[in-house]
């Protein structure tokens, strides 16, 4: 992106953190070290 538009969509920026959060707590971020949920073992369906 070439501009920050964070500070003025304030509440864009809640939402998409919020979701960015949920998505964490399913299916985990290595980053963050959190195990998700619902993960499942490497190559099962």
């Amino acid at each position: 992106e070439q501009h920050d538009v964070s500070a003025k969509h304030p509440k864009v920026v809640k939402r998409l953190l919020d979701l960015a959060g949920k998505m964490r707590e399913d299916l985990g971020d290595s980053t963050k070290k959190m195990t998700g949920r619902n993960r499942r073992p490497p190559g099962r369906i």
